[in-house]
């Protein structure tokens, strides 16, 4: 019914500055600049050659903000930004990602944010808290069922689990790992 799955090893970096979106297209195989605010893509990322370096999804967080989650790249990218007024910073360790996946994983959700919850779209963002934490949900989801992915601050990622399994034990929510989910 819903699975739980710990995602925070993943690697993160967030990409700000005026530049960043200029950045970002010169390095992907999609238009970053055109991702509206709130939504998030998955894409490649080559090199000049068009070999792959790296894939993940890009969220853009806000006007010149984005967070970039996938291949550990952050010294390619920077070496790339020359005289963009951009900054790549390695976000790994700030941020938890709990991935809840399955038929049920919407009304755990639901069951959990401290705010109304309304239905997002796939590829979508929404910004709630969860256990007294401000995280951001997005609509994803890697496992080929509907899904959600909760990107928490580092310090609460423990308070958001523990509410998540609890809210989801009517629903038959347990944690899973990496070989269950493969």
């Amino acid at each position: 019914s819903v699975a739980v799955i710990d995602m925070s090893p993943l690697s993160k970096m967030v990409i700000s500055g005026p530049d960043s979106a200029k950045l970002l297209d010169k390095l992907m195989t999609r238009n970053i600049s055109k991702l509206p605010l709130g939504r998030c893509i998955y894409t490649p990322w080559c090199n000049e050659d068009g070999m792959l370096i790296g894939d993940g999804l890009i969220f853009r967080l806000s006007l010149d903000e984005y967070l970039v989650a996938g291949e550990n790249s952050v010294l390619w990218f920077q070496s790339h930004i020359k005289d963009m007024n951009a900054e790549v910073i390695n976000k790994t360790y700030d941020y938890g990602v709990l991935s809840v996946q399955g038929p049920c994983s919407e009304e755990v959700i639901s069951a959990t944010v401290e705010e109304e919850w309304n239905a997002i779209n796939f590829s979508r963002l929404a910004f709630h808290k969860i256990a007294g934490i401000d995280v951001f949900i997005a609509r994803q989801g890697f496992t080929g069922e509907k899904g959600y992915e909760i990107w928490t601050p580092s310090f609460g990622g423990d308070r958001v689990r523990e509410k998540i399994l609890e809210a989801g034990k009517s629903f038959g929510a347990m944690p899973a790992g990496e070989y269950a989910v493969d």
